[in-house]
């Protein structure tokens, strides 16, 4: 049975209540149920989570009150021992952590290389043989049911065994089950821009293999294990990270996740006057720092291990992260990657860390400090990079802290996707999209997804250039974002850098040295086509030789300078709000139609456009645009017209071509075959009904005679 409390809170959106009842409601209970079970009924974390600020993490989500399994996400193996008892103790230890519901990631550097003796009379089988045990653990292991066990296998890059390790995913039966990273040091990069040709060579591999099959990622394991508050604690050493590579962590090393949204912090968006709410969230961050401590402690009983439990203990790690950024963005009025973007990016997060710092003093002097701590904590690379903002060093030494870990940006694929908005610091990966899962309904289904943001913004007229997808950005703006929330982030972050259809292998080997030079601590590119997508603009088809060359100019290469107009139009359903947009020369290259709030096809115009919009841009020529379109027929108009009703067109898409027309004839100079009612750009003031003068209000120009921009 429905939860209309849920269902109104989840913006009555089918696949956010599908993700919140399949995967984080227990026994079906109520919305209220569910808020007091994950705040613990600690009434401000209820507040904010209700308020859609902040969510904690799946598994705490999931489990929490319910006796399931753990309450952390992220889990170390760390590296795998170098004989027969060490490793198959390592598949018994992740097998055990996957049925407590951890992920886990382990290191397979210590493992010597196929052909090496063994008590000097037997060779060794190198790691394949091992890598292939660990994938099966993975596969067989059911994580509650809901989900399969989730697996990073790391490598150093300069183990003897690294071309196979790196290549073994060209064969898409092989290790199915699990992410590939390489680690790589300073030194080896180093070689590689000093044209070693050996290194070259291994680099080369590398960047081939991602740009054909989207792995293995990489890990940068200097600034993975010393760009972090516990640079100076000897106690503290990191080996793996897990399965996304947002947590770097010792040897049995364990976090709870969390997000905040940084897009509800936005006071007065959509106006000149947006900015970031500084002083609401600071009061915030202190609640959610407290509430995130308090997990450590409740989920000491649920972790698989002893050593998971000590290292607990000891650490008391944090995985504060943040999603909605290109929300936060669109309400702004900014472009995601733009130098101006950056800047205000750089500001919110050194308010984020140095905020989430100071709250873990606090709590330190009414708690305690956690066992491993130490001031030199405070001599730390990354501590004196935070610029330290709200607090004085003097200050948080004299307190102490609570943690050795506040920030950790996980991909939020899930809860993300559940409230609608853009994951982790990743940007949209389009508007509209057909979202593939498994695990909701236990088997292959797809859901549309909208974003509401862009049809906010869209309603508002507000700055369409920031409405660009993961698609549109370069992979230099891609990184810029990452490496300016890497700066203020002591574990890592999380992200995916996309590149077009295309994209050479060389192309990726600059990226990863750009990435390096960033400092960032790891990344996973993904060029578009390079394996089956969990998220699609379209259905999977197969490769046609000399059509994937026709290749749609982006929204993103036609800059910022785009000019259009918008018209309102009368179909069966209610009416349409039409914008065809044009470059400073005349050429047409998209289209957008948003029903009013009467009704419409919402899904269906969305997809039409997107593909005209797509046509358009591949240099198709407007008249067969317009003869595809035009005189095509809906029952539900054919049955409007019957009764008399006056309509701008057949269907949808016949008024969309009418309109596509309209334009052409208006930047030809061509006599319009038909007049529609043009809406005021933003120098028009005055009312097309009546003339009266209009009035801006709620982000809408409307008239007191009754008409409105917005329907």
């Amino acid at each position: 049975m429905r939860d209309e409390k849920a269902w109104k809170w989840l913006n009555e959106n089918e696949l956010s209540y599908k993700i919140w009842n399949n995967k984080y409601r227990h026994n079906n209970e109520s919305f209220d149920e569910w808020l007091d079970r994950v705040s613990n009924k600690d009434a401000e974390i209820r507040r904010l989570i209700y308020e859609k600020k902040f969510l904690f993490g799946g598994r705490t989500l999931a489990n929490r009150g319910t006796n399931k399994g753990s309450l952390n996400n992220c889990y170390s193996a760390g590296f795998v021992p170098d004989s027969l008892e060490g490793i198959m103790q390592t598949a018994t230890d992740i097998a055990m952590t996957f049925k407590a519901q951890g992920g886990q990631g382990l290191s397979l550097s210590k493992i010597r290389p196929k052909g090496s003796l063994i008590n000097n009379t037997f060779q060794s089988d190198g790691i394949v043989p091992f890598m292939e045990i660990f994938n099966t653990v993975t596969d067989s292991i059911s994580q509650g049911g809901s989900r399969k066990g989730a697996l990073m296998m790391s490598l150093d890059i300069n183990h003897p065994e690294i071309e196979t390790f790196m290549k073994i995913k060209s064969d898409h039966n092989k290790i199915t089950k699990a992410n590939l990273s390489v680690e790589i040091d300073d030194d080896f990069m180093q070689r590689v821009e000093a044209g070693d040709s050996e290194a070259n060579r291994i680099f080369n591999i590398l960047c081939e293999q991602a740009c054909k099959h989207a792995e293995p990622g990489v890990l940068f394991t200097n600034k993975l294990r010393n760009y972090n508050l516990m640079e100076h604690v000897d106690s503290y050493q990191i080996e793996t990270t897990n399965p996304c590579g947002e947590q770097p962590l010792p040897k049995g090393g364990c976090c709870g996740l969390s997000s905040i949204n940084l897009s509800e912090y936005i006071k007065n968006p959509f106006t000149p006057d947006a900015a970031f709410n500084v002083d609401e969230f600071r009061q915030d961050i202190q609640n959610i720092v407290r509430a995130m401590d308090d997990l450590v402690d409740e989920n000491l009983p649920n972790h698989a291990l002893n050593i998971q439990r000590e290292v607990a203990q000891k650490f008391r790690n944090l995985g504060i992260g943040v999603m909605g950024i290109q929300d936060m963005f669109i309400k702004l009025g900014l472009t995601y990657g733009s130098p101006e973007s950056i800047k205000v990016l750089d500001e919110i997060m050194r308010s984020v860390i140095t905020l989430a710092i100071y709250s873990s003093s606090v709590l330190a002097v009414k708690r305690g400090t956690f066992p491993e701590y130490s001031e030199k904590m405070f001599d730390s690379t990354f501590y004196k990079n935070t610029g330290y903002g709200v607090f004085e060093t003097g200050q948080c030494k004299s307190m102490g802290l609570r943690n050795s870990t506040l920030l950790s940006v996980a991909p939020t694929g899930s809860i993300g996707t559940m409230l609608n908005i853009s994951s982790g610091v990743e940007p949209w990966f389009s508007m509209h999209y057909t979202r593939n899962t498994k695990s909701l309904e236990g088997k292959d289904t797809s859901y549309e997804v909208w974003a509401p943001i862009a049809e906010e913004a869209n309603k508002r007229n507000w700055h369409p250039e920031t409405l660009v997808t993961s698609n549109d950005i370069s992979w230099k703006e891609h990184i810029d974002i990452q490496a300016v929330v890497q700066k203020y982030v002591d574990t890592a972050v999380s992200k995916t850098i996309n590149m077009p259809r295309g994209t050479t292998p060389q192309e990726v080997r600059e990226a990863y040295i750009y990435a390096w030079k960033k400092g960032l601590k790891g990344l996973t590119v993904y060029v578009d086509g390079s394996r089956d997508p969990i998220l699609t603009t379209s259905p999977k088809q197969e490769t046609v030789s000399g059509l994937d060359s026709i290749v749609p100019v982006t929204r993103k290469e036609l800059g910022k300078k785009l000019e259009g107009a918008s018209y309102k139009c009368k179909n069966a359903c209610g009416g349409l709000y039409i914008t065809i947009n044009n470059t400073p020369n005349g050429d047409l290259v998209e289209v957008f139609a948003n029903p009013t709030k009467q009704g419409g096809c919402k899904a269906n115009l969305e997809s039409l456009t997107r593909q005209v919009s797509d046509a358009m841009r591949s240099g198709i020529k407007i008249s067969s645009i317009i003869d595809s379109l035009a005189k095509t027929q809906c029952q539900a108009c054919v049955r409007a017209k019957a009764k008399g009703e006056e309509l701008d067109g057949s269907s949808c898409g016949d008024i969309v071509a009418k309109c596509i027309q309209d334009r052409y004839n208006e930047l030809h100079n061509i006599k319009p075959t038909q007049v529609q009612k043009k809406q005021p750009g933003d120098g028009v003031t005055t009312c097309p009904e009546c003339g009266e003068k209009l009035r801006y209000e709620s982000g809408c120009r409307s008239c007191s005679c009754g008409w409105s921009k917005c329907g």
